[in-house]
């Protein structure tokens, strides 16, 4: 698996991608990653994961961020999962200003994404102001397929990095080991 973590990118190549923060990757997450996978494989396509280094959460709060998983974990499960490329892009204040129909762009002109799978709650751009909608209709400007995962639930609540960090918090590893889709990884 090729990992970049450049701000620079322009790749010509096409490509299905999944984005997202994918901070413990749970089933939620694996889903997504899956159904990309998926299209790579249909269109003979390189896969790429395309998520943020820092945390966005402790670039806008201030406040330091714990992942659920180490980054040598991530790199890790992606890997094995067969992913193709990692993007971990560099996200600081400028980035977070970015507006939506330029993140719109470096997807899809920059990272030549021709097939986008998305979770339905993905919001992006400055002040989240993108929704997913807008990514629909600018995959049909380019000609790409674009894909929005129904949030996937476990006993009736959706599953969320936030709801594994309560069942931990809380004790509840069996719980947190069924949102995960797998054993809680020792800190590395």
């Amino acid at each position: 698996m090729k990992i970049i973590s450049d701000k620079h990118i322009n790749i010509l190549r096409p490509h299905a991608i999944t984005i997202g923060k994918f901070d413990g990757l749970h089933l939620g997450h694996m889903a997504l990653i899956k159904k990309t996978i998926d299209y790579a494989e249909r269109l003979n396509i390189p896969s790429m994961v395309f998520t943020f280094h820092p945390s966005p959460i402790s670039v806008l709060t201030g406040i330091p961020f714990e992942p659920l998983l180490s980054e040598e974990q991530k790199i890790g499960i992606l890997a094995e999962m067969g992913i193709d490329i990692l993007i971990n892009y560099p996200f600081d204040r400028s980035f977070a200003n970015i507006p939506p129909k330029a993140f719109m762009t470096l997807l899809f002109e920059g990272l030549g994404c021709r097939a986008l799978t998305i979770g339905e709650g993905l919001r992006f751009g400055k002040n989240r102001q993108g929704e997913c909608s807008a990514l629909v209709e600018a995959g049909k400007k380019y000609g790409a397929i674009v894909e929005i995962v129904k949030i996937i639930k476990l006993d009736g609540e959706p599953i969320s990095s936030s709801r594994i960090r309560q069942a931990i918090a809380d004790n509840n590893i069996p719980l947190a080991e069924r949102l995960l889709g797998r054993p809680i990884y020792a800190p590395a």
